[in-house]
């Protein structure tokens, strides 16, 4: 979050998907204590940007508007950049699709859409509950693919695998993927994201997936001294008798397996590892650097010669390692510091190095 940057480029507009939002409001919370108190309910977005007038400046005075897509946005973070002044955009589209399908009007945006079809592409919502898709834009088929694939499209419509609807508005609700529906023995469908928006609002989560094989599972992870016992209870009250999570798990690590770029959480990958059986973190090492480090890399054998490259890590993934080391090293890093090719030891020398970060003038009361 380098000032010089953000204000010499006169950036308006960002295309996001939803994990950057996330990371973003956890900077934010820890850079502007008042972003924790949201405004009163109704308050015109004059007076919601003059009241965090302090964090428009930060992120630059012609930044407006997040354009957000490529995965499902909570309503909870929506709400939040929202409430600061911000507008969030939300679109919804596939490879398939070149890519739009629909896109929320930045002047009429409905909280919790992706917005009506654009021109020329139709929607229509099959009995299971299934996204079909057709128009201009969609694809005939796959070049190359063998016959089992063209089961996607049927008389014209693209079969998308999401499941969702359509409001009184004509405007598009995302609820899930079809072959994460977790299907109770009594017939009833279980939405692995609707029961993660219970989990994540409990204090304590960091983060959550759900997954399971007739009953909801739910994998956590947590902060330091949070009972995960208490966690499900706590959920558990706040969600319908068929939502409820049975069993659980506390993931090895300081976040979830997600996909590069979009982010998405790898439930097949967590569902293999809830299948294995238990597994433990590391013990600490004594290096603190080396122990933030690891948690962005669990499962991986991490010592002072593992470079940065080895680690795996997705461009999301740096930037939040950057952001958690500028936070326990009281200090601003430049991205340079995180060359691919630097083992841990020279990263730690480099951080060694360098001096607290100073407050910008225009930052301070």
């Amino acid at each position: 979050m380098r000032p010089d940057l953000r204000l010499s480029r006169r950036i308006s507009l960002a295309a996001v998907v939803p994990k950057l939002l996330e990371v973003l409001r956890e900077h934010i919370l820890q850079q502007f204590p008042e972003a924790a108190e949201p405004p009163p309910a109704g308050t015109h977005w004059i007076r919601r940007w003059w009241r965090y007038r302090r964090i428009h400046r930060y992120f630059g005075l012609k930044f407006w508007v997040f354009i957000s897509g490529a995965a499902p946005l909570e309503a909870e973070l929506e709400e939040f950049w929202s409430s600061l002044g911000f507008l969030v955009v939300q679109g919804y589209g596939l490879t398939e699709t070149a890519p739009i399908v629909s896109f929320n009007n930045p002047f009429a945006v409905k909280k919790g859409t992706v917005g009506r079809p654009v021109e020329g592409t139709e929607i229509k919502i099959a009995a299971d509950g299934e996204i079909l898709v057709r128009g201009e834009s969609v694809t005939p088929g796959y070049f190359g693919a063998p016959p089992e694939a063209s089961s996607a499209f049927s008389e014209g419509w693209l079969h998308t695998g999401d499941i969702g609807s359509l409001d009184d508005t004509g405007r598009l609700v995302i609820r899930g993927r079809k072959k994460e529906v977790i299907v109770t023995p009594e017939g009833l469908k279980v939405f692995p994201e609707d029961v993660e928006r219970v989990l994540n609002a409990v204090p304590g989560v960091r983060e959550s997936a759900v997954v399971g094989r007739g009953h909801p599972h739910a994998v956590l992870v947590l902060e330091g001294g949070t009972s995960p016992e208490e966690v499900i209870r706590t959920a558990n009250q706040r969600l319908e008798d068929h939502q409820r999570v049975r069993r659980l798990s506390v993931w090895s690590g300081n976040r979830l397996p997600r996909t590069t770029g979009t982010e998405k959480i790898k439930r097949s990958e967590i569902q293999r590892w809830v299948d294995s059986g238990a597994k433990t973190l590391p013990p600490p090492s004594g290096d603190h650097l080396l122990d933030v480090v690891r948690k962005y890399a669990p499962g991986r054998e991490v010592t002072e010669t593992t470079t940065l490259d080895q680690l795996g890590l997705t461009s999301l993934d740096r930037v939040e390692l950057m952001m958690d080391l500028e936070q326990h090293l009281d200090t601003s890093i430049d991205e340079s510091a995180l060359a691919g090719s630097r083992t841990l030891s020279e990263l730690t020398r480099v951080t060694a190095t360098l001096t607290p970060a100073e407050v910008p003038r225009w930052s301070r009361s």
